[in-house]
């Protein structure tokens, strides 16, 4: 369990990259992100990215990886204008209760 609580609000960046190892990591994290080239989030397994919200715009690319089991439940994505979103999901219950909007987006 590490990580968690942590509130990211990135502008104007090159790379996001945050990687997570293990079980009920990046719990309740929430990332805005607005003019980044590339963010790649990996919720490691067993409850990651619980209830997270990610909120970004004018992104090149959006990699997500949600491992098993019941990795990225409840994950709220909301995706402006992003060239590309590479989801991921292994295992038992992820991305259950998902919610993803996403608009002007080249491939998802």
């Amino acid at each position: 369990s590490a990580c968690n609580m942590i509130d990211i609000q990135a502008q104007t960046l090159n790379d996001v990259v945050i990687t997570a190892i293990g079980d009920d990591n990046l719990y309740a994290l929430s990332l805005s992100a607005s003019m980044a080239a590339n963010i790649k989030i990996d919720c490691g397994t067993g409850s990651g990215c619980m209830d997270v919200p990610i909120n970004i715009e004018h992104v090149q690319l959006l990699s997500i990886a949600c491992g098993a089991p019941e990795s990225c439940v409840g994950l709220q994505l909301h995706a402006f204008d992003v060239v590309e979103i590479h989801v991921t999901a292994t295992g038992d219950q992820t991305l259950s209760n998902a919610d993803i909007v996403a608009q002007h987006v080249v491939t998802f």
